[in-house]
């Protein structure tokens, strides 16, 4: 509402916009000020996993303090998962409503008509995914990237992931893997959600191939 009121979509202060509050902050824009989204995708596990080590060390409430020894085990088991998160973002539906094709069409068609694609596991591909499609660094139309701004990008990156993975000596990565019990349990809860994950991942390739 802050940003709104400053007319901050209008005000061209602002190159990056960042929110999970993904229709909200469209609003901002107009289509005399046209945003762009782009956004990172990671499997829908991994994404639950690396939240619940984010509401282990977060001090703002989201974990109750008798959760907060909790296992990945428990973890999977408990409300603190999200509903296909992702899905329901995009067609905006909250987890007391049902998901249906028709959604997952509708959301799929909001990627590849709307979204410039980037996948966590080739984060540092998807940083110059970004850069060329941005022209950051005089990279678009084919502009080569400056080797230290890159380095600048990839060393924040770097520091990011290291602290999404700080403080949780306490867990059982094992627990964690892909194929155990903790992960199926995840997984039935987003099922959408890990379908618009491999959609993402072909949309990546694709866009990848056109820039």
């Amino acid at each position: 509402e802050r940003a709104s009121a400053l007319a901050l979509g209008t005000s061209g202060v602002a190159d990056v916009v960042y929110s999970p509050l993904l229709h909200e902050v469209s609003e901002l824009f107009s289509t005399m000020n046209q945003g762009r989204l782009f956004i990172i995708v990671r499997h829908p596990v991994e994404r639950e996993f690396a939240r619940f080590r984010y509401l282990l060390k977060s001090d703002q409430g989201k974990l109750l303090e008798s959760d907060k020894s909790m296992s990945y085990v428990e973890f999977s088991h408990s409300d603190y998962v999200a509903d296909n998160w992702m899905t329901r973002t995009l067609v905006r539906k909250g987890e007391d409503e049902q998901l249906t094709a028709k959604d997952m069409h509708t959301a799929k068609e909001i990627l590849r008509r709307k979204a410039l694609v980037g996948l966590y596991s080739d984060i540092f591909g998807a940083a110059r995914h970004y850069a060329r499609h941005f022209g950051w660094d005089h990279a678009r139309n084919g502009g080569k990237l400056n080797k230290g701004a890159l380095s600048c990008f990839e060393r924040a990156i770097l520091d990011g992931m290291k602290k999404d993975l700080d403080g949780t000596d306490n867990l059982v990565d094992d627990e964690a893997r892909e194929g155990s019990g903790a992960w199926q349990k995840i997984m039935e809860k987003n099922r959408f959600d890990f379908e618009l994950f491999v959609y993402s991942q072909q949309l990546y390739k694709f866009q990848i191939a056109l820039s």
